[in-house]
């Protein structure tokens, strides 16, 4: 987890630098990362977030999750379940444990079955999907600076923006602003995205 604070600082004071973390925590037991020979534990990732979260209050911040490794029992799976969802974090990518021929975890005995992972994965992802869009809602009457990209959102035919903050905002409008930096008063929430007016 090589995130100092310095760099923390830098990127709450910075308004060249997008308000977004991604950090691949895998496991939030520390038994696991052990296995995994990870070089710190679900304490130092604890703290990370708490870190980020209060200097940077609405940074989105992501994390890796992989589910299934071979150990992971009832106990370490809820383990990683309660550290993500008692943490401050906005979205998650999980992913299924797949042995690769030739790593030390291949050769692991005690290998969890594929429904097994595949529940926990589903589990960990509607996690994930919550914490998104509790993220989202809390953008609603705020302001957000966006910059419009040069697609429009597929399904509405919105202009559609990204925030520095990880967070896609459609505007109706029929005007070209693609590349063009806006502030825009979050209206609603639309499905993974937030419904924005330009005042």
């Amino acid at each position: 987890l090589e995130m100092t604070d310095e760099l923390i600082e830098q990127m709450a004071e910075s308004s060249r630098l997008c308000r977004h973390f991604h950090i691949p925590l895998q496991s939030g037991d520390n038994g696991i990362l052990k296995k995994m020979r990870r070089p710190y534990t679900a304490d130092d990732f604890k703290q990370l977030i708490q870190k980020i979260h209060k200097r940077i209050p609405d940074a989105a911040i992501g994390a890796d999750i992989l589910v299934g490794f071979p150990g992971e029992n009832d106990a370490a799976f809820n383990t990683t379940f309660e550290c993500i969802r008692s943490l401050p974090v906005t979205y998650l990518h999980v992913f299924p444990f797949s042995a690769r021929p030739g790593t030390p975890a291949a050769s692991y005995t005690d290998a969890l079955s594929a429904q097994v992972i595949k529940e926990r994965c589903e589990k960990m992802r509607r996690l994930g999907n919550s914490k998104r869009l509790k993220f989202l809602q809390g953008f609603i009457g705020q302001q957000l600076e966006i910059l419009v990209e040069s697609t429009r959102h597929a399904a509405t035919g919105y202009l559609k923006g990204l925030s520095s903050n990880y967070v896609t905002v459609l505007i109706d409008d029929n005007r070209s602003l693609a590349n063009q930096l806006l502030s825009v008063k979050i209206a609603d929430r639309v499905d993974d995205a937030l419904l924005g007016i330009i005042e």
